[in-house]
């Protein structure tokens, strides 16, 4: 009979576990994010890429939204590209397929105009040849005419980049690395959408370029130049309107790209009067050397490139819980992390930075953060000012691998950033935050999809608490072995004994000793909310154990103190049960959640 008791006993939590396995099989990405930091909103998705590509955004002048463009599939499961429009809080206005030219459209840029026109250019297969295209988008996103051609019949685009003058009109930079004449090629646009000069060599040797302005409406380039028997070189110039030409190029650093190391695109960004130049290498590994990838950056003066001297790493810790201290900064940012004196996570690539200056530069970074069970790559912000980093904060969090961080700014000083998340084989789901206070009311707020993961939050934590509860074992064993051979040499059992009390204080004092003496690592560390004071932390770990037993001596006591007869081993198995349960459900979901 006791063993079918026992049987009956662990079927509700057969059937919990099987509940959560089936939950967690069918659980579909996330609509929105878990908060990352008190200064950003949580993430909200907005759509699903089909590449492992940036996603293109400009932000409205007046900062009451954005608009995103990426590569994507229809139903006919053909690439295409998809736009959408957020309002202030992270809504969606509009949103749809565009009509593009080309197969396979890619790399998509959107740039506004002085007079908020939407122009977005691509690259995308025409035959044999990628090319280069541009067109006018309304605020619904439909082409207000036809795609027109950038890039010359014979000479196929690889990469670009698209940047307001002050004069209104939008200029064009890209790169050809094949071709009859391969090198960096510019063209601008007016406003309206006609092209006012077709597309010209620069004379340059490069592709991969980027752009940003200076207050003074002066446009900055650095870009790659094409690879030669294994050197990579990154170069700086200024851009020229009334000449059509770039000033004072200059190779900033050059670097060795041995076989299975590649090199992203160059980020540049601009504050107070100094550039910043930023590149990374990654390594996807082979033979005995780990994947890896590390960031690097140059800082100098405006239009003084040889005073960049040497290159310095970017260092952002994996830290995945950093301390954060209360600073002022340019944008709605108050607690930034030091990085003061720490190593550089393993991962620290895909750079992105804010292409107008500000009195600090704000850039974001792929970055992989660790824990104690798991690493996952996250986006982190970091600012910089005077050529050094000021800090940085986690900007995004998901459970999935966050790439290719795009980051803006609009005329509040807030900033606006959208990444990719990995969402199974060829597909990336795709969020957007930001720091406006509209974004963090709306996002932020609980929802029903809230309640849903907190239910299914509380029924996988249960599963996993359970699957652990073998490594609670040990803790059972010294004090069943004294109780047992009390048992047996007393031949008592009853706890109307006084003996049987005091032995079941034994077995639990036992009991205590054995979690502390046998514990593992994680019992360690609490899961304690962001922002808890040191010595409050640390006095709760060393308590929090003692908390649990404590709720596990009043759930015995409620088990026992209505039954007629009471046992010294049911007894401590009700306590001891208790609170190995307890513990589990206390430290195993936020351990395994890191």
């Amino acid at each position: 009979m006791r063993d079918v008791l026992s049987k009956r006993a662990l079927y509700p939590l057969m059937v919990l576990v099987l509940m959560a396995s089936v939950l967690a099989g069918c659980q579909a990405a996330p609509s929105r994010s878990a908060p990352a930091s008190d200064d950003w909103s949580r993430g909200v998705r907005t759509g699903t890429a089909c590449i492992n590509s940036r996603v293109a955004m400009v932000v409205d002048e007046d900062g009451q939204g954005v608009h995103l463009l990426w590569a994507a599939e229809d139903e006919a499961e053909q690439q295409i590209l998809r736009y959408a429009h957020l309002d202030a809080g992270g809504k969606p206005i509009a949103e749809g397929d565009v009509d593009v030219a080309g197969v396979r459209p890619n790399q998509p840029e959107l740039v506004l105009d002085a007079s908020g026109g939407l122009h977005a250019t691509w690259i995308a297969r025409d035959g044999e040849i990628y090319r280069l295209y541009h067109a006018l988008l309304d605020a619904s996103g439909r082409l207000t005419a036809e795609p027109a051609l950038i890039s010359p019949p014979d000479v196929p685009a690889h990469s670009h980049t698209s940047i307001s003058s002050p004069d209104g009109h939008i200029e064009v930079f890209w790169g050809a690395i094949e071709g009859p004449e391969p090198g960096l090629y510019h063209a601008r646009i007016a406003a309206d959408g006609s092209l006012l000069r077709p597309s010209q060599p620069l004379g340059m040797v490069g592709f991969d370029p980027s752009a940003a302005r200076a207050r003074d409406g002066s446009l900055h380039l650095v870009w790659k130049g094409i690879p030669d028997t294994g050197r990579q070189s990154i170069n700086y110039g200024v851009w020229d309107a009334a000449s059509d030409a770039v000033t004072g190029a200059h190779e900033i650093v050059a670097f060795g790209v041995p076989t299975g190391l590649s090199s992203h695109r160059p980020a540049l960004g601009i504050a107070q009067g100094r550039a910043y130049v930023f590149w990374a290498l990654e390594r996807r590994g082979g033979g005995l050397a780990p994947p890896s990838a590390e960031s690097s950056y140059v800082s100098f003066p405006l239009g003084n490139p040889q005073e960049a001297g040497s290159p310095r790493d970017v260092v952002i810790p994996e830290e995945n819980r950093p301390t954060y201290r209360t600073v002022s900064s340019a944008y709605h940012v108050n607690g930034l992390a030091s990085a003061e004196g720490a190593s550089a996570s393993t991962f620290v690539y895909l750079p992105s930075a804010v292409t107008s200056e500000q009195d600090q530069l704000a850039t974001a970074f792929a970055v992989q953060i660790s824990g104690r069970t798991k690493s996952i790559v996250q986006v982190v912000l970091a600012l910089w000012a005077d050529g050094e980093m000021v800090g940085y904060q986690i900007a995004g969090q998901t459970d999935s691998i966050s790439l290719r961080p795009s980051l803006k700014v609009d005329t509040e000083g807030d900033l606006h950033l959208n990444w990719i998340d990995t969402a199974g084989f060829g597909r990336y789901a795709v969020y957007y935050a930001a720091t406006t206070p509209e974004a963090r009311q709306n996002l932020n707020r609980l929802g029903a999809d809230d309640v849903m993961a907190a239910l299914f939050g509380v029924a996988w934590g249960l599963a996993q608490a359970a699957s652990f509860f073998p490594i609670a074992l040990v803790w059972f064993f010294p004090p069943l072995v004294v109780l047992a051979l009390y048992a047996f040499i007393r031949a008592e059992d009853s706890l109307e004994r006084v003996g049987s009390r005091v032995m079941l204080a034994v077995g639990g004092l036992l009991y205590i000793a054995s979690k502390y003496v046998f514990r593992p690592n994680w019992l360690s560390a609490l899961p304690l909310p962001r922002g808890t004071p040191a010595g409050l932390a640390n006095a709760l770990l060393y308590l929090a154990p003692l908390l649990i037993t404590g709720i596990a001596v009043v759930l015995t006591w409620l088990f026992v103190r209505r039954r007629p007869y009471v046992s010294l081993l049911p007894t401590f198995g009700v306590f001891a049960v208790s609170d190995a349960l307890l513990t589990l459900l206390v430290y195993v979901p936020g351990i395994l959640a890191e």
